[in-house]
């Protein structure tokens, strides 16, 4: 299975199309979350639309993603374009957070691979910083609170994190009205400690669920039979 690039099986974006490689965290964010009973979705710091074209292959939902890298935003459009989807998803070049009050309540679901690398060494590629290290307009709080406002009074939520910062994020997350729903762990592999957390919050009251996934077994590139069976629908 490869692990580089996404492929799809009804649509395959080909390296010289994507301006960016595809990271299994994503992959396993749009994979695992629970989309029953919703119709529209709103794909936060969407880059070049994998989230959303997940969304909308495995339930034929409506997505709009919202991109501030102009860049990024283009090559999501064009990805939109050429999928069997067009007509499900739509692409905005925009700051996340500046769009609160124009889809204020209009959501069912707002998923997330957010920037949250805050106290890492940042890379030498503006486009890379922008994409994986938080500052003061990408906060935890201002994630958290975006989402929430752009949701409907059901809404619910979804984002991928480091392990180590869970504690923080749903602290902030609960702070902000948010109800922690389930709590999925992330080893990357058999011998190692949890590395991500998969967040799942909702408006509702609801009883914390948490489990755990490992993505490979103790060879580099072996995957475990449960992310196969997970992700088999989205690789060639």
């Amino acid at each position: 299975m490869p692990n580089s690039w996404f492929q799809f099986k009804q649509f395959r974006v080909e390296q010289d199309q994507c301006a960016m490689k595809v990271n299994t965290d994503s992959v396993l964010l749009g994979a695992i979350v629970p989309l029953e009973n919703i119709r529209t979705a709103v794909d936060l710091g969407a880059g070049t639309g994998l989230l959303s074209l997940m969304l909308a292959q495995r339930e034929k939902i409506r997505v709009h993603a919202i991109e501030q890298d102009k860049d990024a935003a283009l090559q999501c459009a064009y990805n939109f374009m050429k999928s069997p989807w067009p007509h499900l998803l739509e692409s905005m070049w925009a700051d996340v957070h500046a769009c609160r009050k124009i889809f204020e309540n209009q959501f069912d679901l707002a998923i997330c691979n957010p920037p949250y690398f805050e106290n890492q060494l940042e890379s030498l590629t503006e486009n890379r910083n922008n994409a994986r290290h938080g500052n003061a307009s990408n906060s935890f709080q201002n994630w958290f609170e975006t989402a929430f406002q752009i949701t409907n009074e059901k809404g619910k939520a979804a984002f991928i994190l480091p392990f180590a910062e869970l504690e923080n994020w749903s602290k902030k997350a609960r702070e902000i009205g948010w109800t922690v729903g389930e709590i999925i762990q992330v080893k990357p592999n058999i011998n190692k400690s949890n590395k991500r957390a998969i967040l799942f919050l909702q408006k509702s009251e609801t009883t914390l669920h948490t489990k755990e996934i490992t993505i490979e077994t103790n060879n580099r590139g072996e995957y475990t039979t449960e992310f196969q069976e997970l992700v088999k629908d989205f690789y060639l």
